[in-house]
């Protein structure tokens, strides 16, 4: 399979032709980095088209442009279906509160959520859930992800998802990098 290279405001990826329709990869093509579509999509309903022609590779670069344009709108966590664009946050069967990330997530924004609590606690599908005994309800919760609940910010450098989820947690009265169970910091007595 031939695959063009394309990069869309700093972000690079591949689009191509396979045997049943068009493979995009990237981090902005899905949670996991890739997306098929099948032959039948709008700008590929030709029998005849050929990647090594001119015309061809522009649509498929246009293609790849209108799924960056499409998923770069997208919250960082990740919904049970991609496709959706949006956010999984909800109460587990253990009354934890679980969200998933996208599986191309660097461990940056791991450290920190563990920091505060939580666990990785379904690896195939990188769901990670604040356990019941850290006494949070989904609320603080929400309030304290709000960076990665946010539409856009799927192609957030981690490092500035990760500052701005410790100033939350800073402006809701606990420390940064604190576990949530711990309580809220005290005032300073000087």
């Amino acid at each position: 399979m031939t695959m063009i290279h394309v990069e869309f405001e700093g972000h690079a990826g591949t689009i191509g032709q396979s045997h049943y329709g068009v493979d995009v990869k990237g981090k902005w093509a899905s949670h996991t980095g890739y997306r098929h579509h099948f032959w039948g999509v709008e700008c590929f309903k030709d029998d005849r088209f050929d990647i090594n022609r001119t015309e061809d590779k522009i649509k498929l670069i246009e293609f790849a442009e209108a799924e960056y344009n499409n998923n770069k709108k997208a919250p960082f966590l990740v919904g049970r279906h991609d496709c959706e664009l949006w956010s999984y946050l909800d109460i587990d069967k253990n009354k934890g509160v679980t969200i998933r990330l996208p599986s191309w997530h660097e461990s940056i924004i791991t450290v920190c959520l563990e920091s505060y609590g939580f666990t990785l606690s379904d690896k195939i599908n990188d769901y990670w859930t604040l356990p019941a005994d850290q006494s949070q309800d989904i609320e603080t919760v929400r309030s304290l992800l709000k960076p990665l609940l946010a539409k856009g910010s799927r192609l957030t450098d981690e490092h500035d998802l990760a500052a701005a989820v410790d100033k939350q947690a800073q402006q809701a009265g606990y420390l940064p990098r604190q576990l949530l169970s711990e309580g809220f910091s005290q005032a300073s007595l000087f």
